[in-house]
């Protein structure tokens, strides 16, 4: 059965040798225990990878990794940002939500205030039509008969 050695145990037996403090048959045969052809593989490979240490590939790998860390952080703040905006603004009516939409606040997207508020899309782009002339004329007949005689609107079963 082959042996398997740790990258640690590796690097430990191939840095002296990469330094020339010690020969690699010292190294190997007398202090490690592991035969002088390994060592001399090891430190060759150490040679050839030390350059991807501080190379381009290392640096983006590193970066990918602190992205990759940062996101949870990024969706955490985004999340409280919206938390907040709702916190601060009372669901009402339609048109009463769509007054607190802020088009020139780019911190939350107007499709994701949509989606929290609850408004639909055309809810936000199409404004309702005005009330016609002849609808107002009628509203206002009804509510002149209705102030002045307010008893009207009582049903029988609830007067004494």
């Amino acid at each position: 059965m082959r042996k398997k050695y740790s990258s640690e145990f590796k690097a430990k037996v191939a840095m002296p040798g990469l330094q020339e403090q010690k020969t690699l048959v010292e190294l190997a045969g007398g202090e490690y225990g592991v035969h002088p052809t390994q060592t001399v593989k090891w430190k060759k490979e150490l040679q050839e990878r030390a350059k991807d240490i501080f190379g381009k590939d290392a640096f983006r790998n590193a970066k990918a990794a602190e992205m990759k860390e940062a996101e949870p952080y990024r969706q955490i703040g985004r999340l409280k940002a919206e938390v907040d905006w709702l916190k601060k603004n009372p669901l009402k009516s339609t048109d009463y939500k769509r007054g607190f939409i802020e088009p020139e606040n780019k911190e939350i997207s107007i499709r994701r205030k949509r989606v929290l508020l609850g408004i639909q899309r055309s809810g936000y782009y199409c404004k309702p039509a005005p009330e016609s002339e002849s609808n107002k004329a009628l509203m206002e007949v009804i509510d002149r008969i209705y102030t002045s005689r307010p008893y009207y609107s009582i049903s029988k079963s609830t007067r004494h």
